[in-house]
């Protein structure tokens, strides 16, 4: 399947909708430097009016990592960097950072800043307990992969009490999760609620573009049905 770039095609869809949110699932953060990211999330950010999300991931497939020249073993420690970076961009007059990845210590013009305040919302992605980890340092949501309620369960136990021992409030964070929309039923849509979830998604797998309008439009309607 060809891979698109992730930030010119979300440019293009901003440009043709005009109240759908649109993000990434999932960024790799270690693949690019926060500088450059952090403006092209404003950008397109500022050109949606303010409907776009940041999904963020460490990455996994250390193959990639190899062709990039970059440490598979640093991606943890790399994203959070990043994502500090970037955040001091996104809301500081004189943003100021010293890490061992990157560092700021001078004025940079990376306007626009975004609309929205205090920065783009940051769904993180991840099921491993650092995930939670990193969900509870610099999350506004955590972006569930597709799990079985079993295996999703201890998680949001999890999570949850990282929140509280960090004193962030557990209902800020938005909940979404990946879910398989031939097998998903209305008491699992119900499940899902109980959850505190308030986003499915689906990946259409097909390269004909009526065939994927069909697959969204036929999960759309699944889960209308079940409000």
């Amino acid at each position: 399947m060809p891979w698109l770039d992730p930030f010119d095609t979300m440019a293009f869809i901003a440009a043709v909708t005009q109240r759908i949110r649109i993000g990434l699932s999932v960024l790799i953060v270690p693949y690019r430097h926060p500088f450059d990211v952090a403006r092209r999330v404003a950008t397109i950010y500022v050109l949606s009016g303010g409907r776009f999300l940041l999904g963020v991931g460490v990455g996994w497939l250390e193959e990639e990592f190899r062709l990039l020249r970059i440490p598979f073993h640093e991606r943890a420690q790399r994203t959070r960097e990043y994502i500090t970076m970037m955040k001091a961009l996104w809301t500081q007059e004189h943003p100021r950072f010293s890490g061992r990845f990157v560092a700021l210590d001078e004025d940079v013009n990376v306007l626009p800043r975004p609309v929205q305040r205090p920065h783009p919302p940051i769904w993180v992605g991840g099921e491993s307990v650092p995930a939670l980890k990193r969900v509870v340092e610099f999350g506004d949501g955590w972006h569930i992969g597709l799990l079985t309620f079993a295996q999703l369960r201890p998680l949001h136990d999890k999570l949850k009490q990282l929140m509280e021992q960090a004193e962030r409030d557990f209902k800020s964070l938005e909940l979404t999760a990946l879910t398989d929309p031939h097998r998903l039923s209305r008491e699992d849509i119900r499940t899902y609620r109980t959850f505190g979830v308030q986003v499915l998604y689906m990946l259409p797998l097909s390269r004909d573009t009526q065939e994927l309008l069909d697959q969204m439009r036929a999960f759309a309607e699944k889960i209308r049905a079940a409000e």
